[in-house]
């Protein structure tokens, strides 16, 4: 059963979210789980690192009743909540940057050594010699062809979708959870604290009976709107500058919520940067495109109608690109490609 609890993320994220999102059908809905995931993911050092420091704080704090080890691990969970305060803050009001960072990814991807390798035609199978590919060339055709079609393709299908997310309520729905974990980590971070602040200066508090953790967590809740409950009063200067902080830090929070929704809706409708990112991933996708159709000697037309034809490969996966790839998607000739 503990073994089941540790991996229950792990489960979530790897089958039942892709699997609810295909049932959805909603590609705007899943750019939105992308933008998600991938903040965890592109900074996975990070977390892996602040996952420790809680832990260890944590730990340090429910087991010791050394002054300093309080001190220390008190310090560490604040220190790293206003981190995170810092990051999160980034993300809410910077929806442009996923955008930046998925263009990023694609410029990176055709301009591989490793991936032209894999798509381009072998130097072999281009001997004038040859009359008729056997089915092993053939099939080595397909393979690297379709391949290439399929993530230049992609990059395109996925601009579009970037772009439909960009203008959609979904960007600013994704800055929200953001900043509402943030204050989920708050009211864990400062009922630490606050047990820290106690088992090192009991007097700094004026309570009834022994304080639970239980007792911490609603103590922290209530002083995140400025309010107080009666098993636990602060006293002391540093308790009362802890509950204010608590405060205060919901009122940022609540400022940063209002700021995203704010600027989300300004950004859905003129974002000049995160278009032209969207404009130069297209464009990024087409010379891919033109490259590719140089190798083998075709126009980008007659690639795909050849793989058509074949029937076989990665391009099964392409009528999927093109049926949802919108009208505005065109060639820099003026005329959609494909």
């Amino acid at each position: 059963m503990p073994v089941f609890v540790l991996l229950w993320p792990l489960l979530m994220l790897v089958f039942f979210l892709p699997k609810a999102l295909y049932r959805r059908k909603n590609p705007t809905l899943a750019v939105g789980v992308i933008h998600a995931v991938s903040g965890f993911f592109r900074s996975l050092r990070f977390t892996l690192i602040a996952l420790s420091i809680t832990a260890l704080a944590v730990i340090g704090i429910l087991a010791s009743e050394t002054r300093w080890v309080l001190v220390v691990c008190a310090v560490a969970l604040f220190s790293l909540w206003v981190f995170s305060l810092v990051k999160t803050l980034r993300f809410a009001i910077s929806p442009g940057r996923f955008i930046a960072s998925q263009r990023s990814l694609f410029t990176r991807l055709f301009n591989s050594d490793v991936v032209w390798r894999f798509v381009h035609l072998d130097e072999n199978l281009k001997n004038p010699a040859i009359q008729k590919y056997d089915q092993q060339q053939a099939n080595a055709i397909v393979t690297s062809l379709s391949t290439g079609l399929v993530c230049s393709r992609g990059a395109q299908f996925a601009a579009s979708h970037l772009e439909a997310y960009r203008r959609s309520p979904a960007s600013i729905l994704s800055s929200c959870f953001a900043v509402f974990g943030l204050f989920l980590m708050g009211l864990f971070t400062f009922t630490f604290v606050n047990m820290a602040v106690y088992k090192s200066a009991p007097q700094e508090f004026l309570a009834g009976y022994e304080p639970s953790l239980a007792t911490f967590a609603y103590y922290t809740s209530s002083s995140a709107s400025f309010g107080e409950i009666s098993a636990l009063i602060p006293k002391g200067s540093l308790a009362t500058a802890v509950n204010l902080l608590t405060g205060v830090g919901s009122g940022v929070i609540i400022c940063m919520l209002i700021a995203s929704v704010v600027l989300g809706f300004r950004q859905t409708r003129e974002d000049e940067a995160a278009t032209k990112q969207i404009e130069a991933m297209r464009r990024e996708a087409d010379e891919f495109e033109d490259r590719l159709a140089r190798e083998y000697g075709l126009g980008p037309d007659e690639l795909v109608r050849r793989l058509e034809e074949l029937g076989v490969g990665f391009v099964k996966l392409i009528p999927f690109l093109f049926v949802r790839r919108p009208s505005s998607s065109q060639g820099r000739d003026g005329s959609t490609r494909a």
